[in-house]
């Protein structure tokens, strides 16, 4: 059976976000994602879990400081609109996604295109740049504990009225109070202006 993958590997699904130079001598370099998808996104989307590998099947040897999310379903309302929250597993970084379909490849796209947006505002993003996204499955219990909390205090946030998301998204990697030890935003700059953010093919 076809493992559940998504990737992004070819420079012209790309070149509206990043500039691609083709007469570069530079090596092109890589960023690999793994997104642990939850098993209720898992059930949302419609997905057979048997169609997602197990994080001990795949190979994470070629994962950088940037490459491994886990998914998680926030909340859905009755007309289908739906927020999932994308948590960085070592960070604690996380990506509001609001997605009105239910289509798992869009909404890993809008999470590529998020995070892409973010690293440009702290780095220069390496050009040319080839990205795959692999989902994953698996229980990466201090990731989950921490996303269950942040979910919680989101829920309350949520009553205290918050009416953007991106304002919701601020308010978890800043001022949240199972964040504030982490520094969530901080830490995440750090890591993407580490030497080894991505590698070279």
């Amino acid at each position: 059976m076809t493992k559940h993958t998504f990737q992004i590997t070819h420079e012209n699904e790309i070149d509206n976000i990043i500039p691609i130079n083709q007469n570069s001598d530079q090596s092109t370099q890589t960023l690999p994602l793994f997104v642990y998808i939850s098993g209720g996104c898992q059930k949302l989307f419609g997905i057979n879990p048997r169609e997602i590998s197990k994080d001990s099947e795949v190979d994470l040897s070629t994962s950088t400081p940037l490459s491994l999310w886990r998914c998680e379903l926030m909340r859905s309302d009755p007309r289908g609109k739906h927020l999932f929250l994308f948590t960085h597993a070592t960070t604690f970084f996380s990506i509001v996604v609001f997605q009105e379909e239910l289509k798992l490849d869009a909404c890993l796209r809008q999470f590529l295109d998020e995070l892409l947006f973010r690293l440009e505002d702290s780095i220069k993003i390496p050009e040319p740049l080839k990205i795959s996204i692999a989902t994953i499955k698996g229980n990466p219990r201090g990731l989950i504990t921490t996303m269950n909390q942040i979910m919680y205090e989101c829920d309350v946030a949520l009553k205290l009225n918050i009416k953007s998301y991106e304002n919701l998204e601020y308010r978890i990697n800043h001022s949240l109070r199972s964040k504030i030890f982490f520094e969530p935003h901080e830490e995440f700059v750090k890591i993407s202006h580490s030497s080894k953010a991505f590698t070279s093919s």
